[in-house]
This record gives structure tokens, sequence and C-alpha cells, in this order.
């Protein structure tokens, strides 16, 4: 038989396996390169300018890292590690020309490309003029927007989270973009940036949709994909991806296609309220022959029902993020998980706490006005207190007596945290106890522990890890986490603070919270 003369030697396959393997992984190394570059790009890297002085721009960067910056005639502060910066120009010191540069001083849009660049929406972006037009761009310099518009207004939609333009063209035409750059809608004579509303969805969220009222009547768009939903629709109740109408609630699906419609005709009220940011709670209350019912359902994020009940419903959580469901009945309470009834507490009604997370279930006797206290599993913890109150997420309660009235930070059934009269509880990370009468601070762990001995003054200023005090005219910096003091300084020396970056500014110059001078000041005389 004649030998194949194609055949490929054997040593070949292993080189080129390994030739493969080693494209890959340099293929693997540039994508994962390029994943962190990305993320790195959306970090928002903050900087505020502190001081100008001998043509010298000083700012402070998180992580007290001072950077200074000289050549330019104007400077803003840095967003997203991105800053709109000036230059005049050497033929003529009266003009100058706008570039956005990075903190590296990396040019992302070159002198001259346009007429004006100036800082909007948090410094996400930035509104450009050229030839007395206007556009967007983003803060990696890409055009959003063309500059096609004769002016940019910049709306807020929620919370400073998103954004919509409002262009006006030739002949008082208004045309509404989202932060695509898609035109959702187009209006003539008006501009109606004071008419953008949106809807809640979760907590810390927002829905996707929007309504323009337009000459009263109302139009809905999604203000992601830049489209328009619900057509022919006004005036609704619209609310978690829940049109509430006469007689009618539908339930709509993420992409908008309806997934439930209710006959609520017998319902006088009909509300939707959201929990956690995982559930809604949709409360239709009825009144039939004089009497009041109502049917109360628990959606979650993707609108399925998971809980329904004819008793009134309230979502609490406990420190574990858990969520149960208590609902309260004629002569009891109900506690429920997903899996079904926990504890059933009898002759008690429900009280709401309105705290987002905490430790117990406080429940009011129906026979006496007085309170109990029991964990999620229905044990009791406390009884027969007269009140109670919360401070962020703690329980302080109050017993009552003939003698005497008094009040406790409850911690657990072996352990409370007693209180005198003027205490004033904070609690968050920690708990602070301040005093208004004799002037002093006690400052606890979430256990009830005591971090630091009584601490003389006031409170000034309680941010993230750091208690801020004044006595006698001296401030003090203490750092709860470290279990210390770090800087006092007086307050003829105080001039500001800066507490999205825990700053001091006195007199002769820029502090950080540990008391560490970061710029050097001349005293103005």
């Amino acid at each position: 038989m004649e030998e194949n003369k194609n055949k490929i030697p054997k040593f070949v396959l292993p080189i080129v396996a390994l030739v493969i393997v080693l494209i890959l992984i340099v293929v693997a190394i540039i994508m994962l390169n390029h994943i962190k570059d990305s993320s790195e790009e959306e970090i928002k890297g903050y900087a505020k300018l502190l001081e100008y002085k001998d043509d010298t721009y000083t700012y402070i960067f998180d992580g007290d890292q001072v950077k200074t910056y000289t050549g330019y005639s104007d400077m803003d502060d840095f967003y997203y590690d991105v800053t709109c910066v000036s230059k005049k120009l050497e033929e003529n010191q009266y003009f100058s020309e706008d570039a956005l540069v990075s903190s590296s001083e990396k040019i992302i849009v070159d002198y001259g490309v346009y007429d004006d660049i100036t800082q909007v929406a948090g410094g996400r972006y930035y509104k450009v003029e050229k030839d007395n037009m206007y556009g967007i761009i983003d803060y990696h310099g890409e055009v959003i927007i063309p500059v096609i518009y004769e002016y940019i207004t910049v709306t807020a939609v929620q919370n400073e989270k998103e954004f919509i333009f409002i262009g006006e063209k030739e002949n008082e035409q208004y045309e509404y973009l989202n932060e695509n750059g898609k035109v959702m809608m187009t209006s003539d004579g008006k501009s109606y940036s004071s008419n953008i509303s949106y809807y809640n969805k979760f907590n810390d969220e927002y829905d996707t949709i929007i309504s323009i009222n337009v000459d009263g009547k109302i139009r809905y768009f999604d203000i992601v994909t830049g489209e328009e939903v619900l057509k022919d629709e006004e005036n609704l109740n619209f609310k978690y991806h829940m049109q509430i109408k006469d007689k009618k609630i539908i339930i709509y699906n993420k992409n908008m296609s309806i997934k439930e419609e209710i006959d609520s005709s017998s319902s006088y009220s009909v509300t939707a309220d959201v929990y956690y940011g995982k559930y809604i709670v949709l409360s239709e209350r009825n009144l039939a022959d004089g009497k009041r019912s109502g049917r109360y359902t628990v959606y979650n994020e993707e609108y399925n029902k998971v809980f329904t009940s004819e008793n009134e419903i309230t979502l609490v959580q406990d420190e574990d993020e858990n969520i149960y469901f208590v609902t309260t009945g004629n002569d009891n309470v109900e506690i429920y998980n997903k899996k079904g009834l926990v504890a059933k507490i009898d002759e008690h009604t429900y009280t709401a706490s309105y705290n987002e997370k905490g430790k117990f279930i406080v429940a009011k006797r129906l026979a006496e006005a007085k309170y109990d206290v029991y964990d999620f599993k229905g044990n009791v913890i406390v009884e027969g207190i007269s009140n109670y109150r919360y401070s962020g997420n703690t329980l302080i309660i109050t017993r009552k007596t003939e003698e005497s009235t008094t009040d406790a930070i409850l911690i657990s059934k072996d352990k409370e945290i007693a209180l005198k009269t003027g205490d004033n509880v904070i609690a968050d990370q920690y708990i602070i106890v301040e005093n208004l009468t004799d002037l002093t601070l006690s400052i606890y762990d979430l256990k009830g522990n005591r971090i630091f001995d009584p601490i003389t003054g006031t409170k000034e200023l309680y941010t993230d890890n750091y208690v801020i005090t004044k006595n006698e005219g001296v401030y003090r910096i203490f750092d709860i986490k470290e279990k210390v003091m770090k800087f006092e300084y007086h307050a003829d020396e105080f001039v500001s603070r800066d507490e999205k970056l825990n700053l001091i500014k006195l007199k002769n110059g820029y502090y950080n919270y540990n008391g560490i001078k970061l710029i050097e000041l001349t005293e103005e005389k």
C-alpha cells in the first residue's frame, strides 16, 4: 500500500495544541485587563478643589491623596476621575478654551473641540456648546446627544440617579431624550421639565416607567428603551407595575405585557406598598353590609404571588435579613415565613414598628393597654411594658408603675441598657446615648457593650465610624471602631468640615479625621 504523503507527523499535534492553549491564555489576559479597566472606569473618582493660589489648584482625593495642578485658568471638582478645565488663548488672554481631562491630566476631549464644556448630572455628563448649539457628552467624552439643539435642559428623574434631556429646536419645538440619546417624544410650544414623574418600584430603586404631562394628558415612557407604553391611557394611578383603575387592578410583567387583572369593584380603597426592596403588598379594603373586610396579597420582584391573607399583612425583617409576614386577625397575631406558619400569639394585635430590621416583634394585649415583646419564633422576651419606640432598628421600652417611669434599650432577653431622664438615643452601626441634661455621650456596640466611658460634651456629628463632640470650645473626634480619640482642635481655629471626605479645615490647614495635616494654609491677615 502506498504511504499517505499528507499524513501529519505525530510530534506536530502537541505543538499545535500548545500554541492554541497559549493563544487562549493571551486572549483571556486581554479580556481580564479589559474588564478590569472597564470596572475602574466606573469608579466614582471624586476629588474636591480645596484651594486656588498662585495659579495652583490643590485637590484632595479619596484616601487623603493631595494633588496640585498648574497651567489652567479654571478647573472644576473631579467626578468619575474626570473634570473640565480651561486654558487662556496665547494670542488673546481674554478668551479661553475648554477641555476634558483625567486626574492624571490625560486629555479626554481636546481643547477647541467645543466652545464650552459644563458639568451636569453630578459629573456623569457634560453639556457642550459649539457655534451656539448644544449637545451632551459623557465623562468618557462619548457623544450622547449631538450638538443640534438651541438649548438643552437636564432633568433628574429620581434622586439624581437617572436623567432626561430636553432639547429645544427651532420654532419652540422640544424633544425629550433618555440617557441613550433616544428621542422619546416631541412637543410644541412648551417645555414640560417640571411635569416629569417617576414611579417607585423597590427600595433605593425606581421603576423604568416615567410619565410626562402634556397639556393635561399624561403619556408614559420606558426611560431605558425610550419607547412609549400604555398608549391611549390617561391619568392612571400607576405604581410598581400596577395600574389601579376604577373597578380594576392590572398587574404587568416587566416587559409591560399584562400578567393579571383583578376585579376591585367592591373595594373602597386600593393601595400598593413596597417592603425591603423585595416585596409589594397590594391591599384591597372592602365594605359590605356595614362590615369591613379586605384582601391582602404579597408579590415578589417578578410580580408573582407569594402570600395572601384576609387579614392585614406587614412584612418584618430580622437581623439576618430573613423576611416574615405578620398578620393581625380579630384576636391574634400570626407570624409566617415562606414555608408557612411560624408562631401564633393569641389575645394580641400587632403594632407596626416601621423599622427596617430588628430582633423583636411588639404586640399589644387586647385586654389591657400593655405591650409584650416576642422574638420571631413567638417566644416571650419582655412582658407588660407600657410603651415603646424605635431609634433606627433599636427598640426602646418604657415601664410604668405608680412610683416611676423608666426607659431602657432592649438588647436581648437578659440584657438592657438603662436610660435616664434627658437621654436621647441614636442607633445605627452603634448605639449613642446623648444626655441633654448633663451633656455626656455614652457609646455602645449593637450587643450593648460599652465602647467608651461617658464622654463629656455635646454631639456635633455622627458619621460612619466617627463621632465629633464639642465641650467648652474644644472639638474632639473619636474613632469608634478603633475605640480611641483621634484629634482635637479649638473652635476659634475651626473654618469648615467636609463630611464626604472626612476633612476638617482649620485656619492653618486641612486635616483628616485622624488629625493628620494634609495641606498647609497660610492664615490670611
